[in-house]
């Protein structure tokens, strides 16, 4: 792989866990591990696209698959050449025709929150994804 991908870390300071490697399930994760290795992980940037990636603005973006009829959405943003830091992972479910449930509610301002608060304050931690 030619990135590096980091993961936002929270919890205590004696008990610190990644948003992707202590909070997301196996098949999620192993859903995951295949976009990264395979598809984004060996491209530049500017050539990271739907299916597997979408910008939302703010230097913001989305890595984007579905498990088990679930949508996940690992959003996150550049750090630095070939860095990509992991903000926060959301599901999207349907829960009618036409609705959709997004946990947690406000994702993405979630994710640019922890962003910001990172890059101005160091508030937060970042982690190698491995």
């Amino acid at each position: 792989m030619d990135w590096r991908f980091d993961e936002f870390v929270h919890g205590s300071q004696d008990r610190p866990r990644g948003i992707v490697s202590g909070d997301l399930e196996a098949a999620p994760r192993a859903e995951l591990d295949v976009i990264l290795s395979e598809h984004l992980g060996i491209k530049p940037y500017h050539e990271w696209t739907l299916p597997h990636y979408q910008r939302i603005g703010d230097g913001l973006g989305e890595i984007r698959f579905k498990v088990n009829n679930i949508q996940y959405r690992v959003y996150g943003s550049c750090g630095g050449e070939k860095v990509f830091r992991m903000w926060l992972v959301a599901t999207k479910s349907r829960i009618r025709k036409g609705k959709q449930k997004t946990d947690p509610p406000n994702a993405i301002d979630k994710a640019r929150t922890r962003k910001r608060a990172y890059e101005l304050h160091k508030i937060g931690g970042l982690k190698e994804y491995v």
